[in-house]
């Protein structure tokens, strides 16, 4: 996987793997080292809105979606 060989830290690690779907990652926008969330779906919409959900569940107060990505299907 290139995302796996482009990793430098000791702790690297696959969370997931996806076909004919998003990904999105959410940060609180106030501590971005801080609370997280990330979610796999059928469509964009849903994996921000579930990585948003689980990074308030997490303690984000002022989450935002930092990163999102979709196969060619997704």
């Amino acid at each position: 996987m290139r995302a796996r060989a482009q990793c430098k830290g000791r702790d690297c690690k696959v969370l997931t793997s996806f076909r004919r779907s998003c990904v999105a990652f959410a940060i609180d926008g106030a501590n971005a080292c801080g609370p997280h969330g990330w979610a796999k779906a059928d469509n964009l919409a849903r994996a921000q809105n579930i990585a948003s959900e689980q990074c308030h569940r997490h303690g984000g107060r002022t989450c935002v979606i930092r990163a999102w990505v979709c196969d060619a299907k997704g």
